[in-house]
């Protein structure tokens, strides 16, 4: 499993130009024949797969087909495989503010956050609450491909970038901002 990693885990399985086109499939095929064999519980404990690549090589397994079940929590997404696998949070997804510009009316916030590509949409949402109070503030969103992750040329992890625009006046003082 260790000598696949690599493998499994870049955009494009083999660089243009390195192999002709049946040549791609076949290695392909040699890859997928290799997982075949190779236990889940290995997958599961390698220490250099991130979650969303765990996910990706299990799914691709045969014994794993139509096992996959997305769960919903209050707070949370999970992604189940069979009763022997779950995903990351999905706060364990990268999410990050690259950009904060606080105007004299205004409070400006960009950044990117990285989700399961099962998902079509998502929202980003800043959300504080003081007492009985929550305020809410809903970003722009915009793709962002190159934030993507790929597992044997397939998508496994999306990206969008967002922008908050925040009026300073509806803000209470003292507030404390919380992105979820």
């Amino acid at each position: 499993m260790y000598e696949l990693q690599w493998r499994l885990g870049v955009n494009i399985s083999v660089e243009d130009g390195v192999l002709r086109k049946d040549e791609i499939l076949k290695y392909k095929e040699l890859i997928m024949k290799a997982l075949q064999s190779i236990d889940n519980k290995i997958i599961i404990e390698q220490k250099n797969l991130l979650s969303n690549y765990k996910t990706a090589i299990l799914l691709l397994k045969q014994e794993n087909i139509g096992k996959k079940k997305i769960v919903f929590y209050p707070d949370d997404v999970r992604i189940i495989i069979g009763d022997y696998y779950n995903s990351a949070d999905t706060s364990a997804y990268e999410s990050k503010y690259e950009l904060i510009s606080i105007l004299a009316n205004e409070i400006i916030s960009e950044g990117y956050v990285r989700y399961f590509s099962e998902f079509d949409n998502i929202e980003v949402i800043l959300r504080s609450q003081e007492d009985n109070t929550i305020i809410e503030f809903r970003a722009e969103i915009f793709c962002m491909k190159e934030h993507y992750s790929f597992c044997m040329d397939e998508v496994i992890t999306k990206a969008k970038s967002f922008r908050f625009y925040i009026n300073r006046v509806e803000l209470y003082d003292g507030i404390r901002l919380q992105l979820s």
